[in-house]
């Protein structure tokens, strides 16, 4: 009976100690509390959490999750990235580069239509801790004539928590080569575009219709459009408002035979509040160019400096001038 009772115990024990590492092998690091575990990995640079994933299936729930993302924002560990876009996001991985660690890596391909081909002129904006690719101009093969651009109201969301994309609601118009902003930190505002496409330079339609999209509903609602047709433009956000500039217009001739664009040298205002447009002055004085190149909008984080617009052309770089308001 001694005997007995010596093995039922030490069965027990041995029972009890396969509990404890079977628990252990659940906690996402062994012999530390899940918060303070949830804690050190939010202080791994985000380049490293798709390598991590696979270590265990306790580290890639913890690294898919949304607790992560806000720990890491309670901490201030958020990060800023560079996305590239080489071509239709769903044909060739996007590119993401950390710039503290000089470390790339590649995203999913987007979901693909196989109609539909060779996106290109969509938008790629950052909202809240998501990567959003807003409309573009694409080619269906469903269509005729085939060779003919048209404009897409599709929207996919890319969440790199759960390293996937998602799509959301289409935008009421299509449009590519569009203005876009995001303001109040998940509500997004397109204007103007169409349906030309880089292949075509001088085809594709033109539209004035502006709408904003509510990324807590899910929703597209139209607002006032702009006052003349305008694609090609680019949008920012300034001190509450939505400036688009640049763009062109309804096509015109050289001689009744050669395409060509009517470009634009002033803007328009958008201000949120009142919902109106207002008319921006010639970003460019009589005879000089009307052509935007490619603008890059940089917001200083402190506000030291406030909202600067550059436009590269060649190898010469222009800066906006605000308090001029009217030319680079």
């Amino acid at each position: 009976m001694r005997d007995l009772s010596s093995c039922q115990q030490t069965s027990n024990t041995s029972n009890d100690s396969a509990t404890v590492v079977f628990e252990d092998h659940n906690s996402i690091l062994p012999g530390l509390p899940n918060d303070l575990a949830h804690l050190c990995l939010a202080f791994v640079p985000l380049c490293h959490h798709g390598r991590l994933k696979v270590v265990s299936k306790a580290w890639h729930s913890a690294f898919s999750s949304r607790r992560l993302l806000d720990t890491r924002r309670k901490w201030k560990k958020v990060e800023d990235f560079l996305c590239i876009f080489r071509d239709d996001p769903s044909l060739t991985c996007g590119e993401i580069f950390d710039p503290r660690t000089e470390a790339w890596a590649l995203l999913p391909p987007m979901p693909c239509d196989p109609s539909t081909y060779g996106l290109t002129n969509f938008h790629c904006i950052a909202v809240d801790s998501s990567l959003l690719i807003i409309g573009g101009s694409l080619f269906d093969a469903r269509s005729f004539p085939i060779d003919k651009p048209l404009a897409s109201s599709k929207v996919f969301k890319y969440d790199p928590c759960r390293s996937c994309w998602e799509r959301l609601s289409n935008m009421r118009v299509p449009r590519g080569s569009f203005a876009c902003g995001v303001y109040d930190e998940d509500c997004i505002i397109v204007a103007g575009g169409g349906s030309r496409h880089e292949q075509f330079p001088s085809e594709g339609s033109r539209i004035s219709a502006a709408e904003k999209y509510d990324m807590k509903n899910d929703r597209w609602h139209f607002v006032e459009g702009l006052k003349n047709i305008r694609a090609g433009c680019v949008g920012f956000m300034y001190e509450g408002e939505f400036w688009v500039i640049g763009g062109y217009g309804r096509p015109g001739t050289i001689a009744g035979v050669l395409p060509t664009d009517e470009h634009y040298r002033d803007g328009e205002i958008l201000d949120l509040k009142t919902g109106t447009w207002r008319y921006l002055q010639p970003m460019w004085e009589e005879g000089e160019r009307r052509r935007l190149g490619k603008v890059a909008v940089v917001h200083s984080e402190d506000n030291s400096s406030g909202t600067s617009v550059f436009m590269l052309d060649g190898s010469v770089i222009f800066r906006y001038i605000f308090v001029m308001s009217m030319k680079f």
